[in-house]
């Protein structure tokens, strides 16, 4: 099987961005069910929390070494 569905970069460094439950709300609607964040923002955490979107959680390069051990 080919797995045709996409997903979107959910960036959070700008003025006057949309709130995490309403991001997480257009993404559904839109049959957007994966999202890449760039580090682990609580607000769109919470948002995703049970929304069933898949998400890949980016993180800071001065925590890998802690996460590898």
């Amino acid at each position: 099987l080919v797995d045709d569905q996409i997903g979107v970069c959910y960036g959070m460094l700008d003025d006057n961005l949309p709130l995490a439950h309403e991001v997480e709300s257009h993404y559904k609607s839109n049959d957007i069910m994966r999202m890449r964040i760039y580090n682990p923002d609580q607000a769109a955490l919470q948002a995703l929390r049970n929304s069933g979107i898949e998400l890949i959680l980016g993180v800071l390069h001065q925590d890998l070494q802690g996460l590898a051990t």
